[in-house]
C-alpha cells in the first residue's frame, strides 16, 4: 500500500483497484517473460477491475491471484528441482572423468 499511497494519496477509497507499473515495481518485473502474480493470466485488467457484464468481488480477484501465484511457484519450484538435478548429474560425471583420469595418470606413472 506504501506505492499506492505516495502515488494516489492517503485515501484508500480513491484507489484503483489495480496498477500495473506498480505491480511491476513491487514485484521486481517480468523474470523470464513472466510477471509474479500474472503468468495464467493474460490480462490483468479482467480480475483487477470489475466489470459491469460480469461483477465480481474483490475476494474472487485476490483468489484468482494466489491460485495463479500458487502454480506459478510450484512450476518455478519444478523448474528449478529440475535444474539441480540435471547440474547433479553433470557433477558427477565431472566427478567420475577426473578419477578415470586421476587413476590413468597414476597408472601411467607406475609403469615408468
Amino acid at each position: 500500500m506504501v506505492g499506492m499511497k505516495a502515488k494516489y494519496g492517503a485515501d484508500v477509497d480513491s484507489h484503483p483497484p489495480y496498477d500495473h507499473d506498480l505491480w511491476l515495481e513491487v514485484t521486481g518485473g517480468p523474470k523470464k517473460g513472466r510477471v509474479l502474480g500474472f503468468g495464467c493470466v493474460s490480462d490483468p485488467h479482467e480480475f483487477m477491475v470489475p466489470s459491469q457484464a460480469a461483477p465480481s468481488t474483490a475476494a474472487d480477484s485476490i483468489e484468482v491471484i494466489v491460485n495463479c501465484v500458487r502454480e506459478e511457484m510450484k512450476d518455478e519450484i519444478r523448474m528449478e528441482r529440475e535444474e539441480i538435478a540435471t547440474q547433479k548429474e553433470e557433477i558427477t560425471k565431472i566427478c567420475n572423468d577426473f578419477y578415470c583420469f586421476t587413476v590413468l595418470i597414476s597408472d601411467g606413472l607406475e609403469t615408468d
